[in-house]
């Protein structure tokens, strides 16, 4: 399968942020809503890759540019 190592890895990159991010949310002593909003938005972003397959970050890159 030629595209497992680019999931393999993809996968540890999303495992390593969110890993890390809600470990600064629990640690943290005040409430930063900042990073909160980045991490809701960047989670937000990835439930909705899974769910739709035209996104559109896809189709300004071009990937799916032919693709009806």
């Amino acid at each position: 399968m030629p595209g497992g190592c680019l999931k393999e890895i993809f996968s540890a990159i999303i495992y390593i942020v969110v890993k890390t991010s809600l470990d600064y949310i629990r640690k943290s002593q005040v409430f930063d809503p900042i990073h909160s909003g980045i991490f809701a938005a960047w989670l937000a972003f990835l439930i909705q890759a899974c769910i739709s397959v035209s996104q559109i970050a896809l189709v300004l890159v071009g990937k799916y540019r032919d693709w009806e």
